[in-house]
């Protein structure tokens, strides 16, 4: 069973073009129920390479040796110095695996 960090993950991430060269993660506070709060943003960190890397997947047109281009919004929330180094250390992680440019 999913938790429910790692079902925001993958609601958030969604493929800006048909192509799959384009990625968007979207935690914007406005499109939620509520805003997300620091430890929402810790939590959910973990899960969003695992999410882009699943899109990605889905997508059989994709040359899977080129990295993606992930773009990230985060507005509306209310979001720390935690939850923000996470969404950044989770970013660095995908840009290291060659999955996100």
């Amino acid at each position: 069973m999913a938790s429910r960090f790692e079902r925001l993950a993958q609601e958030c991430v969604k493929k800006k073009d048909e192509r799959g060269e384009q990625v968007v993660i979207s935690l914007d506070g406005k499109r939620r129920d509520r805003p997300l709060k620091d430890e929402d943003f810790v939590g959910v960190a973990p899960y969003l390479p695992a999410a882009v890397q699943s899109i990605l997947a889905q997508t059989p047109s994709r040359s899977s040796s080129r990295a993606a281009t992930v773009e990230f919004h985060g507005e509306n929330n209310e979001c720390g110095n935690l939850g923000a180094a996470a969404v950044c250390n989770a970013l660095m992680k995908m840009k290291e695996d060659g999955v996100a440019s």
